[in-house]
Protein backbone atom coordinates (compact mmCIF):
# COMPACT_ATOMS: atom_id res chain seq x y z
CA UNK A 1 0.00 0.00 0.00
CA UNK A 2 2.84 2.42 0.87
CA UNK A 3 4.54 1.57 -2.42
CA UNK A 4 1.32 2.37 -4.34
CA UNK A 5 1.04 5.78 -2.65
CA UNK A 6 4.68 6.57 -3.44
CA UNK A 7 4.17 5.56 -7.08
CA UNK A 8 1.05 7.73 -7.37
CA UNK A 9 2.79 10.73 -5.79
CA UNK A 10 5.76 10.25 -8.11
CA UNK A 11 3.48 10.00 -11.15
CA UNK A 12 1.53 13.09 -10.14
CA UNK A 13 4.73 15.03 -9.53
CA UNK A 14 6.20 14.03 -12.88
CA UNK A 15 3.01 15.07 -14.70
CA UNK A 16 2.80 18.40 -12.90
CA UNK A 17 6.48 19.27 -13.21
CA UNK A 18 6.95 18.09 -16.80
CA UNK A 19 7.67 20.89 -19.30
CA UNK A 20 4.72 21.65 -21.56
CA UNK A 21 6.68 21.66 -24.81
CA UNK A 22 4.51 19.07 -26.51
CA UNK A 23 1.32 21.00 -25.76
CA UNK A 24 2.56 24.49 -26.59
CA UNK A 25 3.64 23.55 -30.11
CA UNK A 26 0.04 23.65 -31.33
CA UNK A 27 -1.10 26.64 -29.27
CA UNK A 28 -1.61 29.86 -31.22
CA UNK A 29 -0.30 32.88 -29.36
CA UNK A 30 -1.06 36.46 -30.25
CA UNK A 31 2.63 37.16 -30.81
CA UNK A 32 3.26 34.23 -33.16
CA UNK A 33 0.79 35.16 -35.92
CA UNK A 34 -0.34 38.37 -37.62
CA UNK A 35 -3.40 39.95 -36.00
CA UNK A 36 -5.36 39.40 -39.22
CA UNK A 37 -4.65 35.67 -39.19
CA UNK A 38 -7.57 33.24 -39.47
CA UNK A 39 -5.94 31.35 -36.57
CA UNK A 40 -7.14 34.08 -34.21
CA UNK A 41 -10.70 32.85 -33.94
CA UNK A 42 -12.29 35.41 -31.64
CA UNK A 43 -12.47 39.16 -31.21
CA UNK A 44 -10.78 38.69 -27.84
CA UNK A 45 -7.73 37.00 -29.40
CA UNK A 46 -7.52 39.68 -32.09
CA UNK A 47 -7.78 42.41 -29.44
CA UNK A 48 -5.01 40.76 -27.42
CA UNK A 49 -2.83 40.54 -30.51
CA UNK A 50 -3.40 44.22 -31.35
CA UNK A 51 -2.66 45.27 -27.76
CA UNK A 52 0.57 43.28 -27.84
CA UNK A 53 1.62 44.89 -31.12
CA UNK A 54 0.73 48.36 -29.81
CA UNK A 55 2.88 47.81 -26.71
CA UNK A 56 5.76 46.61 -28.89
CA UNK A 57 5.49 49.62 -31.23
CA UNK A 58 5.30 51.99 -28.25
CA UNK A 59 8.49 50.50 -26.82
CA UNK A 60 10.15 50.76 -30.24
CA UNK A 61 9.14 54.43 -30.53
CA UNK A 62 10.47 55.16 -27.02
CA UNK A 63 13.81 53.60 -27.94
CA UNK A 64 13.99 55.58 -31.18
CA UNK A 65 13.04 58.80 -29.37
CA UNK A 66 15.90 58.30 -26.92
CA UNK A 67 18.25 57.81 -29.84
CA UNK A 68 16.83 60.82 -31.70
CA UNK A 69 17.09 63.07 -28.65
CA UNK A 70 20.88 62.65 -28.73
CA UNK A 71 20.93 64.76 -31.89
CA UNK A 72 18.86 67.70 -30.56
CA UNK A 73 21.88 69.31 -28.85
CA UNK A 74 19.96 71.44 -26.35
CA UNK A 75 21.46 72.58 -23.06
CA UNK A 76 21.27 69.10 -21.52
CA UNK A 77 20.26 65.52 -22.28
CA UNK A 78 17.30 65.94 -19.90
CA UNK A 79 16.07 68.87 -21.98
CA UNK A 80 16.61 66.86 -25.19
CA UNK A 81 14.49 64.03 -23.79
CA UNK A 82 11.75 66.45 -22.66
CA UNK A 83 11.49 67.84 -26.18
CA UNK A 84 11.25 64.34 -27.63
CA UNK A 85 8.63 63.26 -25.06
CA UNK A 86 6.53 66.40 -25.61
CA UNK A 87 6.54 65.80 -29.35
CA UNK A 88 5.69 62.14 -28.82
CA UNK A 89 2.84 63.05 -26.47
CA UNK A 90 1.37 65.32 -29.14
CA UNK A 91 1.67 62.54 -31.71
CA UNK A 92 0.03 59.99 -29.38
CA UNK A 93 -2.91 62.35 -28.75
CA UNK A 94 -3.31 62.91 -32.48
CA UNK A 95 -3.17 59.17 -33.25
CA UNK A 96 -5.71 58.40 -30.52
CA UNK A 97 -8.19 61.01 -31.72
CA UNK A 98 -7.73 60.11 -35.38
CA UNK A 99 -8.31 56.41 -34.71
CA UNK A 100 -11.29 57.04 -32.44
CA UNK A 101 -12.84 59.12 -35.21
CA UNK A 102 -12.16 56.37 -37.76
CA UNK A 103 -13.82 53.71 -35.59
CA UNK A 104 -16.71 55.92 -34.43
CA UNK A 105 -19.17 55.09 -37.27
CA UNK A 106 -19.14 51.46 -36.12
CA UNK A 107 -20.18 52.22 -32.51
CA UNK A 108 -21.29 50.27 -30.48
CA UNK A 109 -20.15 47.22 -32.44
CA UNK A 110 -17.60 44.68 -31.33
CA UNK A 111 -15.47 45.59 -34.35
CA UNK A 112 -14.63 49.01 -32.84
CA UNK A 113 -11.60 47.89 -30.75
CA UNK A 114 -10.23 45.99 -33.74
CA UNK A 115 -10.61 48.96 -36.09
CA UNK A 116 -9.11 51.26 -33.49
CA UNK A 117 -6.16 48.91 -32.85
CA UNK A 118 -5.41 48.45 -36.54
CA UNK A 119 -5.52 52.22 -37.05
CA UNK A 120 -3.18 52.84 -34.10
CA UNK A 121 -0.70 50.25 -35.35
CA UNK A 122 -0.75 51.87 -38.79
CA UNK A 123 -0.11 55.31 -37.31
CA UNK A 124 2.63 53.97 -35.04
CA UNK A 125 4.27 52.20 -37.99
CA UNK A 126 4.37 55.52 -39.86
CA UNK A 127 5.89 57.22 -36.82
CA UNK A 128 8.56 54.51 -36.49
CA UNK A 129 9.50 54.97 -40.17
CA UNK A 130 9.68 58.75 -39.64
CA UNK A 131 11.90 58.35 -36.57
CA UNK A 132 14.23 55.97 -38.42
CA UNK A 133 14.54 58.48 -41.27
CA UNK A 134 15.12 61.40 -38.89
CA UNK A 135 17.86 59.51 -37.06
CA UNK A 136 19.49 58.51 -40.35
CA UNK A 137 19.39 62.16 -41.45
CA UNK A 138 20.89 63.35 -38.16
CA UNK A 139 23.68 60.79 -38.47
CA UNK A 140 24.51 62.20 -41.90
CA UNK A 141 24.62 65.77 -40.60
CA UNK A 142 20.93 66.66 -40.63
CA UNK A 143 19.97 69.97 -42.18
CA UNK A 144 23.61 70.98 -42.45
CA UNK A 145 24.54 68.07 -44.70
CA UNK A 146 24.28 70.08 -47.91
CA UNK A 147 26.11 73.20 -46.69
CA UNK A 148 29.87 73.61 -46.69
Amino acid sequence: MVVAVIVLVGLAASLLLRPATSVSASVVTTTSVPCSSKQLTSDYLIDQCLESKIRAKTAQMDSLLREESVFFHYASTVQDWRVARRTQSTFMSYAREECLAEANPYQPGTIVPILYGECVIGMYDQRVVYLHRAIASFKKGGEAQGTT
